[in-house]
């Protein structure tokens, strides 16, 4: 059994290796649901991201994308993330970076191809805190001045300000973003990332295996590599939502729950 599933592992990441390499873009949102943005403009299913994106949620929406390498990147309602740096070279892979920042909301990870290869290519930011890849999964959130990192698969270590925390599965961190001050501890009861399927309210994005993720994403029927959208008729688009304003983003001043 062990065997069986290590080479349906190596099919999967075959798979996402080969249709990565048809990709124009640096990645593509895969469904989203109410007002998702990218660099304010109104986001639609299959429309392609590159590193310098930023890409925010408002109220109630969110968004799952996937770049070029299979790595997801699940935006919660009220959040604000930028790609800070984006590279995926096949034929150079010392060239790899997965890099992204959380200005405000929640982000859940799933690393992809570049992890793989080199998990020290890969970074979460969130303020002053920096997370380090030793796993493949997990959910963070960043209010304020607090930075909480759920893991939900392998272990992850969390940095801000010289202190340094480590966790695993079923364990969270919590720090201060400020004074670098911060616990490990077990995720509570009931608080623990979903593992449905994404499509709900919450875009919960469901497997974490990245064997069993990858396959989700390929048993769709749609081509990882083809970032084109569905035909849809040929009538105006309904009337966008205006892109939500963060008070932690020190250029507004407005509230992200209104």
């Amino acid at each position: 059994m062990t065997r069986l599933l290590s080479r349906l592992r190596y099919f999967v990441i075959m798979l996402l290796f080969i249709s990565a390499q048809a990709w124009a873009a640096d990645g593509q949102i895969r469904t989203l649901s109410g007002g998702v943005f990218v660099n304010s403009t109104s986001a639609t299913e299959g429309m392609e991201v590159n590193s310098g994106d930023t890409l925010s949620t408002g109220p109630g929406a969110w968004a799952i994308v996937v770049m070029s390498d299979g790595t997801v990147l699940n935006l919660k309602s009220n959040t604000k993330v930028e790609i800070s740096d984006y590279v995926y070279d096949t034929s150079n892979p010392s060239n790899n970076a997965s890099d992204v920042e959380i200005g405000v909301g929640t982000l859940r990870y799933v690393s992809g191809l570049i992890a793989i290869s080199d998990p020290g290519d890969v970074k979460i930011r969130a303020g002053n805190t920096t997370l380090g890849l030793r796993g493949s999964e997990n959910e963070t959130t960043k209010q304020g001045n607090q930075v909480t990192t759920k893991i939900i698969s392998g272990s992850w270590s969390s940095e801000t300000n010289g202190r340094r925390y480590s966790a695993g599965p079923g364990e969270q961190i919590d720090v201060n973003d400020d004074t670098g001050e911060g616990e490990t501890s077990d995720t509570p009861s009931g608080q623990a990332p979903s593992g449905e399927q994404g499509g709900d309210e919450t875009g919960n994005l469901g497997n974490s295996d990245p064997s069993e993720r990858g396959s989700t994403q390929l048993a769709s029927g749609e081509a990882l590599g083809d970032p084109a959208a569905p035909d849809t008729p040929d009538t105006p688009p309904p009337p966008q939502p205006a892109p939500p304003v963060f008070s932690d983003d020190p250029a507004s001043t407005g509230d992200p729950n209104s």
